[in-house]
């Protein structure tokens, strides 16, 4: 088609569409002129002639974009109102039965992507001709318009972006907005930071009004979403300036600044099924990735869903937890802020902050949903550096609560994995002395410890398994001066106590002297329990004392870097 007549044609159209109210045949014959046009501008480009079709594509969209999507709207106004038909006492509703002797028939024109209704349905006589007003359903014309106007985005992108988000404004049915808010904000060539801005302004009247009706407004989700996305996108993740490189430093800040006022302001709007809750927690972390310095708007939101009551919001946020550590440096008050807001007591061990056993153990049985999902965050936390901690923890849950021991068993498998061990036997092992030191400074059971040693390694005698732990064991045991504890080890071992302790003296002695050398919290233990507390539980002199550390002192020091956990 020479390139004058299809330009005369288009314009011929274009005309009946501003003489008034157009046409659903008009409509669906401009719809159908747009996507020649885009064919012949693709023509155009491989002729090398695309200068004069574009210019022209310019003009055209200029002139359509508002009267075409307006036509729509008074189209689908004009199906809402009242037909008005000469005698409507013969009208049926569609619900009504027909009359067994009418010659009167019902074709449904249904769309699946719609929700039908009495307005979307022709009634048609049996020969064929339309006996009631009701237009047909004009949502598919709607869609394929959008579609349409976001296939221009590689080519004109600051034009379709702007016709795109005028339409937005005058459309008001949700439909339809959860459409436009996606493709205008998947769209990465935003020309300035207005764009940004306006679009984040009008997402928050809606939120605004949806507050006010105490409805979700799971659609403006969406569009933060993908908004959120796109600025990731646009620039890359991880680095320093992750918006648009043609914005200044305070457009930048003002941009992320009101998205996270925005989002602080859905995620207030409290009404989300877990679904979507889900989404939140994508496009928090999403935006703790986007700009870590405004984060800290949205990092209490993050731990509020550690205590969500739906446990695939929770698992979903497990996947994502590990966000917070590649972003921010003090792992050690993060962690702890992780554990304090899971909502339920877990034993732990954290510089001068211990929580006990028994303290966990007044507060009755956790719900078994929530315990695992713990296990489950606790298992990503591993992976980005908080290795003992987490890991001894995750054993104790499976030391209190048998029914854990499963997934336990297999979270620590994965790890094994994960961190290249051949199996979990093996990533444990560089992990005992720390868990055992924790396991006795918290007072957990050491009768747990030896039920649950299928975790460390499955057909393990007790006897064999106690026998391992004691390089560690028995240490922290004398330090905290428990002579009940050593009495039934010696006993599970089968091992008389001051035997037992003998065998082990250059671990016990090694550990004790670096406690007195740290001249850390507590350090005046390990000289008391070298003065005398060996002494009264091996039942030896001072003599043999020190001939045990003329023997051994060589070894015992390069044993105790190996085993103290102030070296591991």
């Amino acid at each position: 088609m020479p390139f004058q007549l299809w330009r005369n044609i288009t314009m011929m159209v274009c005309l009946d569409v501003w003489s008034g109210t157009p046409s659903l045949i008009t409509l669906t014959r401009l719809r159908l002129l747009l996507k020649v046009s885009l064919a012949r501008l693709f023509f155009a480009i491989a002729k090398r002639k695309i200068l004069q079709v574009l210019d022209f594509i310019l003009e055209l969209f200029h002139l359509l974009n508002a009267k075409l999507y307006e036509g729509c709207l008074e189209c689908r106004r004009n199906s809402q109102a009242k037909p008005d038909f000469p005698d409507l006492s013969d009208a049926h509703s569609i619900h009504d039965p027909l009359p067994l002797n009418s010659r009167e028939k019902l074709i449904l024109d249904v769309e699946m992507d719609m929700n039908g209704g009495s307005i979307d349905v022709d009634r048609l006589g049996i020969d064929g001709s339309q006996t009631t007003g009701f237009s047909v359903s004009l949502v598919n014309q709607k869609l394929n318009f959008l579609s349409i106007i976001s296939s221009f985005f590689p080519i004109l992108s600051l034009l379709a972006w702007e016709i795109m988000f005028n339409l937005r404004e005058k459309e008001n049915d949700h439909k339809y907005l959860k459409n436009f808010l996606c493709i205008l904000s998947r769209h990465p060539h935003w020309s300035s930071c207005r764009h940004i801005l306006d679009l984040v302004a009008s997402m928050t009247d809606a939120v605004n009004s949806y507050e006010n009706l105490k409805f979700p407004c799971s659609y403006i989700l969406d569009g933060i979403c993908c908004l959120v996305a796109s600025l990731l996108l646009s620039n890359g993740v991880g680095t320093q300036n992750t918006v648009a490189s043609s914005f200044t430093k305070r457009e930048s800040e003002e941009c992320l600044t009101s998205l996270g006022d925005l989002v602080t302001k859905v995620f207030d709007n409290s009404l989300f099924d877990w679904y979507y809750r889900a989404k939140l927690v994508n496009c928090l972390c999403n935006f703790v990735l986007l700009r870590p310095q405004l984060a800290q708007l949205v990092i209490d939101k993050l731990f509020m869903l550690l205590r969500d009551p739906d446990y695939r919001v929770r698992l979903c946020l497990a996947r994502r937890i590990g966000v917070l550590f590649q972003t921010w440096d003090g792992h050690f008050e993060l962690f702890q802020d992780v554990c304090s807001n899971f909502g339920r007591k877990l034993v732990t061990s954290s510089g001068e902050k211990i929580v006990r056993a028994h303290e966990v153990l007044s507060a009755g049985p956790q719900p078994r949903p929530i315990m695992e999902t713990i296990v489950v965050t606790l298992m990503h936390l591993v992976l980005h550096g908080e290795k003992n901690r987490a890991v001894f923890i995750i054993y104790v849950v499976a030391s209190i609560d048998p029914s854990q021991r499963e997934l336990v068993s297999a979270v620590l498998g994965s790890l094994s994995k994960e961190t290249c061990y051949t199996n979990r036997t093996k990533f444990l092992e560089e992990l005992m002395g720390p868990i055992l030191f924790n396991w006795v400074a918290c007072g957990v059971s050491l009768v747990a410890l030896v039920e649950a040693r299928g975790i460390f390694a499955s057909n393990l005698e007790p006897m064999n398994f106690i026998k391992y732990c004691c390089p560690w064991l028995l240490p922290a045991l004398i330090l905290q001066e428990d002579a009940n504890s050593l009495k039934w080890v010696a006993k599970v071992a089968c091992q008389p106590c001051a035997a037992l302790v003998k065998s082990h003296f250059v671990h016990i002695f090694s550990v004790c002297m670096a406690m007195h050398c740290s001249k850390k919290a507590g350090w005046e233990r390990g000289s008391r329990v070298l003065e005398t507390s060996i002494l009264l539980i091996v039942h030896i002199s001072e003599h043999e004392r020190d001939e045990l550390i003329n023997k051994k002192v060589f070894f015992s020091v390069r044993v105790g870097r190996m085993l103290h956990p102030l070296w591991i």
